[in-house]
């Protein structure tokens, strides 16, 4: 599979645009997670770019986004499937993840396909460390 192009241009629909009003609070997790992980796991992008093709293939789903639905199932104790019906369903998740009202995710096995990459290529820590220094930065844990 390829890399897909990465967009981070919002759009009229995106969930941030319409209803960011929702996570104000300073406090609110999914806030955190877009103002403080989001960019940590977008300078990511590089280290998993190496686990895909460049120009060999149909586009895979971005790794970013698998990475962040991976770290909200983690948060969430969520199963594979229930993953990504809130990641269809829930405005928190599209919220923290920077999605478009209308995303409608993918296949569940996409995310143990992504797993399986991720510890294929060595960097099966790469989310989680993400995490950690974002979270320490912030001032959120010591």
């Amino acid at each position: 599979m390829s890399l897909p192009i990465e967009n981070l241009q919002l759009g009229l629909f995106d969930v941030p645009v319409l209803v960011g009003g929702l996570f104000a609070k300073p406090t609110d997790r999914y806030r955190l997670f877009r103002q403080h992980l989001l960019p940590a796991l977008r300078n990511c992008r590089p280290q998993l770019a190496q686990l895909y093709s460049q120009d060999n293939g149909r586009a895979a789903i971005e790794p970013v986004l698998l990475l962040g639905v991976t770290l909200l199932q983690f948060m969430e104790k969520v199963p594979d499937r229930k993953a990504v019906e809130l990641l269809r369903l829930h405005l928190g998740w599209k919220y923290a993840l920077d999605l478009d009202i209308g995303e409608q995710g993918f296949h569940p096995t996409s995310l143990v396909k992504f797993r399986q990459r991720l510890l294929e290529g060595g960097v099966e820590r790469l989310g989680f460390d993400a995490l950690y220094e974002a979270l320490r930065r912030a001032g959120l844990i010591r």
